[in-house]
């Protein structure tokens, strides 16, 4: 029985797997099927020995398994595209129009703390955060 080359055996190990979980593995595209499919899979199909396994046999092909890394990459920057205004602290426009819309009243540094929360420096330094210079003006 003649050996079969890297890229046999890693075929053969993949065609054992669901559709969905060697679309995750080769870094491809999913779609609503393969989504479904997850969903209703047993846990068990992503244990770790799964992966290993995937992993040992791409070692052997430098050139699949760059394709392999290139293509997971791209298909997490395109995941974290999805929702990028759940990154980061929430902004805080909202404080900063309202300590504005008071200080404007003729409140205090103090008075405005006390009204939204927070210290009299941290108001103000929210207040000069949001102040628009004219153009030209580099005094900020």
């Amino acid at each position: 029985m003649p050996s079969r080359t890297p890229e046999e055996e890693l075929n053969a190990y993949v065609a054992t797997l669901p559709v969905f979980l060697r679309k995750y593995l080769l870094g491809e595209a999913w779609d609503e099927t393969d989504t479904r499919e997850y969903a209703s899979s047993d846990p068990s199909w992503m244990s770790p020995s799964i992966k290993e396994r995937f992993h040992e046999l791409l070692k052997k092909m430098p050139v699949k398994r760059k394709e392999v890394e290139r293509k997971t990459l791209q298909r997490s920057r395109q995941l974290w595209a999805i929702a990028p205004a759940d990154l980061g602290r929430p902004r805080k426009d909202q404080k900063a129009s309202d300590a504005r819309r008071l200080k404007d009243a003729g409140k205090s540094y103090a008075q405005i703390a006390r009204i939204l929360g927070g210290t009299p420096d941290s108001i103000r330094k929210l207040i000069k955060s949001r102040q628009h210079l004219p153009p030209g003006d580099k005094s900020h």
